[in-house]
């Protein structure tokens, strides 16, 4: 599958599914993101190259190859955006723009404006990108509070990437933007377009507020993936926004909307989470609005501290339950990943899954319980000993007992270091899950090392990593 983060911004644009759409320069994971929401678009990107799975059929059938240049281009379009365009083609597309663009259009660019066109009697709105590179955040850069809140929206897991958002920050609060506008987005209006048209406009009418800009950030590349907005009100608090386009990436805003509806009947000590606010189809997107927690002097912590394990400690007791493993999650997803045939699966993860799906296993019996499911530094702050937990799309209502210290650990080990050596994560993870068995007064004979090889199972079948293997040998050799 393509990446189609870098298409993140077409969330900004008016949305009419039959709009009548020009792509000029776009890469192809861009165009079929595109034709995830418009019916027809006439591009010129070469799409010999992909794979066969790379584009769905049905989105297939809405790309449609021109052929012929700009300047033999008869008709007008509703949108028209452009890539990377040669010299050539910046000038022919110069030349022709009044006519190819309707009396009521936009006009995108993916990268620097030229400056060769002059606009008069247009909108202009410029988004800044971020990494510039390949963009994930999208940014209003209009004034220097929206600026900042766009650099620190999402805070990046390496230090040279922090580095970076304070040197931006600080030319940024000086007024210099030029840095800010590799890659930006400049979406052009000419005449007049519906307010409802807008995702602001009808965020408007729903919340009854009036929307002046907002922030997008699409961390995952998955089928499951969604766009996360940070809403900027005036007179009135930030709200969050997620948005998803893919069923996968709406079942997991359902998912979360689940979780959130189940904890806000419920006590979770000493931690906040966002409250559900509204969930609505629009234009083919499903929205979800909930409250922002607050992120002033907000403090990621790479240790479990004691706000941690109560918050740990307090979900073990929402839909707490016993499970045979065959009842459960875990064992679902497994057996779907390993019914994908294009999945290789190592000798390592092969053995264990053999024992997973031996009949005696599947009658084996679990303590299950809510979990977070993406339970790591970048979905938590600390803030006066409080626990500020966001994110809950992947949480599970039958989630295996000490699985979010898995994740915690490992994940974080993996993609942000150091890596200490297997022995070591294992006895930072019996460490931890001990403090947590202890604080939550759980059962004598829940089993750590069971709940950690089937979380490694169904963490390498999505995941693949070398890491993991390691892990797995180990407990093989010591536990079968």
């Amino acid at each position: 599958m393509l990446d189609e983060r870098n298409a993140t911004w077409k969330v900004l644009l008016p949305h009419h599914q039959n709009s009548r759409t020009l792509a000029l320069g776009l890469q192809a994971s861009q165009l079929i993101s595109l034709a995830r929401t418009w019916t027809r678009i006439d591009h010129n990107t070469s799409l010999d190259t992909l794979e066969p799975n790379d584009i769905p059929t049905q989105l297939s059938n809405r790309l449609v190859k021109l052929t012929k240049g700009i300047p033999q281009l008869k008709r007008s379009y509703d949108l028209i955006i452009l890539g990377k365009l040669s010299l050539v083609e910046h000038d022919e597309f110069a030349k022709a723009h009044t006519s190819l663009l309707k009396a009521d259009s936009v006009l995108i660019f993916t990268d620097t404006c030229p400056t060769a066109l002059h606009f008069k009697d247009y909108t202009i709105s410029e988004y800044g990108a971020l990494p510039p590179e390949i963009p994930r955040i999208f940014y209003p850069i209009s004034n220097c509070n929206t600026r900042n809140k766009g650099l620190h929206f999402h805070t990046p897991g390496t230090l040279h990437a922090r580095v970076a958002i304070q040197l931006a920050t600080m030319l940024s609060n000086i007024g210099m933007t030029r840095h800010l506008k590799t890659n930006c987005i400049t979406i052009i209006t000419k005449g007049k377009i519906a307010k409802n048209d807008y995702l602001l406009g009808w965020l408007s009418e729903q919340l009854q507020l009036v929307v002046n800009d907002i922030i997008l950030y699409c961390g995952s590349n998955s089928i499951q993936r969604k766009v996360t907005g940070l809403i900027l009100l005036e007179n009135h608090p930030d709200l969050v926004v997620k948005i998803a386009d893919t069923e996968e990436g709406k079942n997991a805003i359902l998912s979360e909307s689940i979780a959130l509806q189940n904890i806000s009947n419920s006590t979770m000590c000493n931690t906040y989470v966002p409250k559900l606010l509204l969930e609505k189809e629009w234009n083919g997107y499903l929205v979800q609005i909930q409250s922002c927690l607050p992120r002033d002097n907000k403090n990621q912590s790479s240790e479990l501290t004691e706000p941690h394990f109560s918050c740990l400690s307090s979900l073990t007791k929402l839909d707490s339950s016993l499970l045979q493993f065959s009842q459960t999650t875990y064992c679902r997803l497994i057996k779907q990943y390993c019914e994908q045939k294009e999945i290789k699966v190592p000798k390592e993860i092969e053995r264990i899954i053999k024992k997973l799906f031996s009949s005696n296993f599947q009658k084996r019996t679990f303590l299950c319980h809510r979990v977070h499911g993406d339970f790591a530094p970048w979905n938590i702050a600390l803030q006066a000993n409080k626990l500020l937990l966001w994110d809950w799309e992947d949480s599970i209502s039958d989630g295996l007992v000490f699985t979010d210290i898995f994740h915690f650990i490992i994940r974080q080990a993996i993609l942000l270091g150091p890596w200490h050596g297997a022995e070591t994560i294992i006895q930072d993870i019996n460490t931890a899950c001990l403090t947590l068995k202890k604080r939550a007064t759980l059962p004598e004979d829940v089993n750590i090392d069971l709940s950690l090889q089937i979380w490694l199972t169904l963490e390498y079948l999505r995941n693949p990593h070398p890491k993991l293997l390691e892990i797995s040998t180990i407990l093989e050799v010591e536990h079968g």
